[in-house]
Parts: C-alpha cells; sequence; structure tokens
C-alpha cells in the first residue's frame, strides 16, 4: 500500500478535549481538508467510536482502534467501521476498515 506523506497540523482547542487537524498537500492544494476529533471526557470515545484498544507499539507510537456502526456511504449496506489511529512524536495515521454485516472480512 501506498502513504501519502503530507504536513499535518494539530492544534487543541482551548482546554476542551477537541483538537483540529490540517492536512495540507503542498502539490495539491485543493486536497487540503480540516477535520474535528473530539475524546470523550472518560476517554472511552473519539467522536463517536468506541475506543476498543489502546497499545504502546515498540517504537513509544500509540495506536488506538475504535469502533461504530453505520451504513457504508457507498453502498447504503449497514456494516462495522474500525478506525486505526497511530500517533507518535513525528506521524500520525488514521486507517478505516469497513466490514459489511453478515461478512467475516475487513476492506480498506
Amino acid at each position: 500500500m501506498d502513504y501519502i506523506v503530507c504536513p499535518i497540523g494539530i492544534k487543541r482547542m482551548g482546554n476542551a478535549n477537541q483538537f483540529i487537524f490540517s492536512n495540507i498537500y503542498p502539490n495539491e492544494t485543493s486536497a487540503n481538508s480540516i477535520d474535528t476529533l473530539s475524546i470523550s471526557t472518560d476517554g472511552k470515545y473519539i467522536n463517536k467510536e468506541l475506543v476498543k484498544s489502546r497499545l504502546t507499539l515498540p517504537n513509544g507510537d500509540i495506536e488506538i482502534i475504535t469502533e461504530e456502526f453505520g451504513e457504508d456511504g457507498n453502498d447504503n449496506k449497514p456494516a462495522t467501521f474500525k478506525h486505526t489511529y497511530t500517533l507518535g512524536s513525528i506521524t500520525y495515521k488514521n486507517r478505516k476498515d469497513v466490514q459489511f454485516t453478515g461478512e467475516t472480512s475487513w476492506i480498506n
């Protein structure tokens, strides 16, 4: 799998448990985006996603896996969405996998 490497800005909104992620694509500014991520006060949710696991990787990065249920936007089928967030001192990755209801495999 190829990864796109681009600068990302992360800024906490005051003292709240909300963060703004700014994705910056120097060679394709029309693809720039801003996302807001909220962490529940008890740490059990990121946005509306239930935190299923939190792990410190051997290199010191933190991996957080969340799940939420909904409908897949492309196929309008009920599905489970799994997000894998990997955070490090100089890295941030967000992977989304989809498993349709009644299926056993995940699609990236």
